[in-house]
């Protein structure tokens, strides 16, 4: 299925307060992040090959391929596997050629969304829905990933609301994979997490590039010692077999 522009016209059925039900009744073209949508993951990776690859700009790029991977992986495995090679990259620092890789991999994306219906639905109009997982353990990466991951879908134009119940699933799974290797990480994302769900938001927009910003200082501060103990797990998350021939493509 191509993307849930088609089913979104039509008031969520049921009763009580169902965050999905709501988020489908609100807007007509309101994709959820983890259904598939070429079209969502073909803008989240024109953002990624628009950042510069410098500063926060890293945050940003593993954010955006995550949420474009989570688009993608139920309904589209080789545009997934292909975004979650150059994750892999980005999230290991390897940033030399980067930006090329992205390029050429918005070109790939965005060829495949042209040959999809954006009208097109399944048989009882709703979208494939990425389950919700649970920890995968110890692993500062993929505590960045659902760091930098919350910090783009805060930052979504039209789907900030929509996007909360991911955004605190986000945090909680952050918190819970980089506890052990930066617990000052894990107390700011509780804390920001909590702000969300509290709707304390005033001064909400500092907090997140900052959070990513530290994060990020602090896993190219042990880049190496990382590299070795937690890119097997990493590329285990993101579905890629080999973290070192990944990284060689």
């Amino acid at each position: 299925m191509a993307c849930g522009c088609a089913t979104r016209k039509t008031a969520a059925a049921g009763s009580g307060n169902n965050v999905q039900q709501i988020a489908r009744a609100a807007i007509p073209h309101s994709v959820l992040p983890g259904e598939s949508c070429i079209f969502c993951a073909e803008k989240h990776v024109a953002v990624a090959a628009t950042v510069p690859a410098v500063g926060a700009g890293v945050s940003t790029i593993i954010g955006e391929l995550e949420l474009a991977r989570r688009h993608t992986v139920l309904e589209f495995p080789t545009v997934s596997e292909s975004i979650a090679v150059l994750e892999l990259q980005a999230c290991l620092r390897g940033l030399d050629n980067l930006a090329k890789r992205l390029s050429d991999l918005y070109i790939a994306v965005s060829g495949v969304a042209a040959k999809n219906d954006p009208t097109q639905k399944a048989e009882d109009g709703m979208q494939t829905q990425l389950e919700a997982s649970g920890a995968y353990g110890i692993n500062p990466f993929i505590g960045e990933i659902h760091a930098c991951a919350a910090y783009r879908l805060a930052y979504e134009i039209g789907y900030m609301l929509n996007n909360r119940y991911m955004i605190i699933g986000d945090l909680t799974l952050g918190a819970e994979t980089i506890i052990r290797a930066y617990p000052e990480a894990a107390v700011d994302m509780r804390d920001l997490r909590h702000r969300v769900q509290t709707k304390r938001a005033s001064d909400i927009d500092k907090l997140w590039p900052e959070l990513c910003r530290n994060i990020s200082s602090r896993i190219e501060e042990s880049i190496d010692a990382y590299r070795n103990e937690y890119a097997a797990g990493l590329a285990s998350y993101l579905g890629v077999a080999n973290a070192q021939e990944a990284e060689s493509r």
